[in-house]
């Protein structure tokens, strides 16, 4: 989740956190946060990112999540995401070279993560043609294209249905 009052996180490594600032300072950041001082005074080490009491509906609803998630049989998980990706690049391979595409996401199942990373000219252009479309793709300059895949949510129809999306695209620019 993003934006005002949706839960999020942050890493940094123990080496870094001595020498982390943020721009947003809040109570829960202050290493006293119950002193209520017009001085703020950063906590030690990660827990000086914190900005503001945390949003309870938003922290209710992922709490939900998190349980489903701890429920799921990540082998299971991993094999649908395995497959959601293989159906992606294989509908968008079939038509690759017709529309001069490069799929740059590895092959192998193994080298694979939850993204597949396309290259194409005016990548920027048909950002803004599939999302016009209700789909949601990540741009990279200056011609990448990256599509994430959650198995726990996305159906298979969904992929056909995305790569079809961007198929249109690609016809319509380039």
């Amino acid at each position: 989740m993003v934006g005002p009052g949706a839960p999020s996180y942050v890493y940094v490594s123990k080496k870094m956190q001595v020498d982390l600032s943020t721009p947003l300072t809040g109570w829960l950041g202050h290493v006293n946060p119950f002193e209520f001082s017009n001085r703020y005074v950063p906590a030690s080490g990660v827990r000086r990112i914190l900005c503001g009491s945390p949003p309870i509906l938003s922290m209710s609803a992922l709490e939900v999540g998190v349980d489903l998630l701890l429920e799921a049989d990540l082998m299971q998980v991993r094999s649908k995401l395995i497959k959601l990706t293989e159906l992606f690049m294989d509908k968008v391979s079939s038509r690759a070279r017709e529309f001069g595409v490069t799929i740059l996401t590895p092959p192998e199942e193994d080298h694979r993560g939850s993204h597949v990373s396309l290259s194409r000219c005016h990548a920027s252009q048909i950002i803004e043609l599939i999302q016009v479309e209700g789909l949601i793709a990540d741009f990279r300059p200056p011609n990448l294209l990256r599509f994430g895949f959650s198995p726990l949510y996305n159906r298979y129809t969904d992929v056909w249905d995305a790569a079809e999306v961007l198929l249109g695209a690609f016809k319509k620019v380039c």
